[in-house]
């Protein structure tokens, strides 16, 4: 399995960016607060969420910029490796008309549904 992982110098800029909107989304939710004291609805809720997403994201982020194993965005396997689970029901083995969409056996020439020719003849 290979892993396409992003690079320390994006991480970085994106963890830098979200400590600073860490610092705007405490202050943003500080601000909340005394509107929903004056409004009897939990606004500031939102603001608290809206940090803590952002805060995770900079751990995220800065995780990838020191660690040694990194996340990866992306897992990239063979087949042999793994089965996509999906195969069965959207298999690349099954073959259609492209212009009717009816499921064909390998050995059609011509769609028994629309009539249409699919591959050329032997």
């Amino acid at each position: 399995m290979r892993s396409v992982k992003p690079g320390r110098a994006p991480s970085l800029m994106a963890g830098i960016v979200s400590v600073f909107l860490v610092i705007f989304g405490i202050f943003f939710t500080y601000v909340l607060y005394f509107i929903s004291a004056q409004t009897n609805l939990p606004i500031w809720l939102f603001g608290a969420a809206w940090t803590t997403v952002v805060l995770l994201s900079a751990i995220y982020n800065f995780y990838n910029v020191f660690a040694k194993k990194r996340f990866s965005s992306v897992d990239i396997v063979d087949r042999n490796e793994e089965a996509d689970p999906l195969n069965e029901h959207l298999s690349d083995d099954k073959k259609y008309c492209p212009h009717c969409g009816e499921k064909l056996a390998e050995d059609y020439v011509y769609c028994p549904n629309c009539g249409q020719k699919v591959k050329e003849e032997k």
